[in-house]
């Protein structure tokens, strides 16, 4: 079930076995969680360490999520090929990868087989460069 809350959208999950603590926000879509590691969020890319962006999307994932509890919702394949978890990460509610899309500080990445939410996240996408945020500002 989907409900729309605002502009944003906050999704029903199953969680990866409840509420962990987030101890870092290690970049835009990484982070570290207590007791199970580096998560990287399913479906989206942000921009890399000296790349633009890199900094305003690892502020707002650190203000999301860091020293928070946060939800885990996983698809279909679980880890990726360096061992990191996938999931969707949620705080208050709130879809932490969607968020960082709407904001304009990610980019899409889908990969099969974890598309659960590719809708949701081609309306975030869409929505961010509609309202030229972030990296879409000047209609990139």
């Amino acid at each position: 079930m989907m409900v729309i809350a605002g502009a944003l959208l906050a999704v029903s999950f199953v969680a990866c076995g409840d509420t962990y603590y987030c101890d870092e926000a290690i970049d835009g879509d990484t982070i570290y969680v207590l007791g199970l590691g580096k998560v990287r969020y399913i479906g989206i890319d942000c921009p890399e360490v000296g790349e633009p962006y890199y900094e305003q999307a690892r502020s707002l994932n650190a203000q999301l999520v860091q020293g928070r509890s946060v939800q885990l919702e996983l698809d279909i394949q679980e880890r990726d090929k360096y061992g990191r978890l996938l999931a969707y990460v949620y705080a208050d509610g709130e879809m932490v990868n969607a968020r960082l899309l709407e904001e304009g500080l990610a980019t899409l990445l889908t990969i099969p087989p974890n598309l659960r939410y590719v809708e949701l996240f081609e309306d975030a996408l869409r929505r961010a460069k509609e309202s030229q945020k972030g990296m879409w500002r000047y209609g990139r």
